[in-house]
């Protein structure tokens, strides 16, 4: 079996059994390889949209002898991959997620599982799923490093906002272990924001009221999981 990295491990045990699943960013094809040597998945598209990585990919399922069971396909995100029951997009930006799922209108059908790892941009990737139709079921993190990694597990689906605190970090955060360190980090940079603000010459009332009551949002919601913990 192959041995996955923290940051890809902490996806794969989140994916349930399926016929198949569409991996995109496969990189050299690690995910790929261990959702069909785990018996998680019967078929993967491996995709990515760089030649030299798919290449390395192509030589690692071969070596593996699964051929035919994982598919590399080069392509800009899902653009002409078939509809999976599966899907997972890891290690590019949250905007560049929102466009690769916004050009996929698939996968807002029923029955569809997104499991998506933003490398950045998580803010604008939340917002884009709560705007399209989409619904944030989970919201854990690993760490890899000194590093925190998000990963959202999305089904179609409307979900209302109750606050706008998630956006920074959805409700489905709530309870994970690492959800108060993480919490503190985004409190951290958007405090940091907020004296910027104050600081402007041209001060926005509206714009510091607003960005003070999301921290104090994501202060009480930090200790009310440190409380449960």
């Amino acid at each position: 079996m192959i041995k996955l990295s923290p940051r890809l491990a902490g996806i794969a045990e989140k994916i349930p059994p399926c016929d198949t699943a569409a991996d995109v960013g496969c990189d050299h094809a690690g995910l790929s390889l261990w959702l069909v040597q785990s018996g998680r998945a019967k078929t993967v598209y491996a995709c990515d949209i760089r030649k030299g990585p798919l290449s390395r990919a192509k030589a690692n399922i071969a070596r593996a002898g699964l051929i035919g069971r994982i598919i590399p396909m080069l392509r800009d995100g899902l653009d002409g991959v078939p509809p999976c029951r599966t899907v997972i997009i890891a290690g590019m930006g949250g905007e560049t997620i929102a466009g690769i799922l916004s050009r996929a209108e698939w996968t807002g059908n029923p029955g569809c599982t997104l499991f998506l790892q933003p490398m950045t941009a998580d803010f604008e990737l939340r917002e884009f799923l709560y705007h399209n139709g989409y619904a944030i079921t989970d919201e854990s993190y690993v760490r890899e490093g000194d590093k925190l990694y998000i990963i959202l597990t999305v089904i179609p689906g409307n979900t209302d906002i109750l606050d706008p605190s998630e956006l920074y970090a959805s409700r489905a955060a709530g309870g994970h272990p690492l959800f108060c360190e993480f919490a503190g980090r985004v409190i951290h940079k958007l405090s940091v924001r907020l004296e910027g603000l104050k600081k402007a010459k041209a001060y926005e009332e509206d714009a510091v009221v607003y960005l003070s009551g999301i921290i104090d949002t994501l202060k009480r919601r930090r200790e009310e999981n440190a409380e449960r913990e």
